[in-house]
């Protein structure tokens, strides 16, 4: 059984104040027929990644290329993986980071 809610809590300190200075980091790379491949991009010096995704510029569907990973692989790194089913065809992924700084 639950009981009555306890009284409110005093206020926190204040936090230390500060600028968010966000960047957007991008890196494209050729996938080959019947390749799995990664690559990763990584965030200025002092920013920290939040984010980040991987998308195929061609191909998609029509050669059998479907993203099959998207994951941070570090504080500061974003990773894609793209499996490339194509007997033929190369396909281009363009993977993306979301980095922030604290000022």
């Amino acid at each position: 059984a639950t009981g009555p809610q306890g009284a409110t809590g005093p206020q926190g300190p204040q936090g230390p104040s500060g600028t968010l200075k966000p960047a957007v980091e991008e890196v494209s790379d050729t996938v080959g027929p019947d390749t799995v491949d990664s690559d990763h991009v990584t965030c200025p010096f002092g920013y920290i990644v939040t984010g980040g995704g991987v998308s195929i510029n061609n191909g998609v569907g029509q050669f059998g290329a479907y993203v099959s990973g998207s994951y941070p692989e570090a504080t500061n790194v974003w990773a894609g993986l793209v499996t490339n089913t194509s007997g033929s065809s190369s396909v281009t992924m363009q993977i993306w980071a979301i980095c922030v700084s604290f000022s």
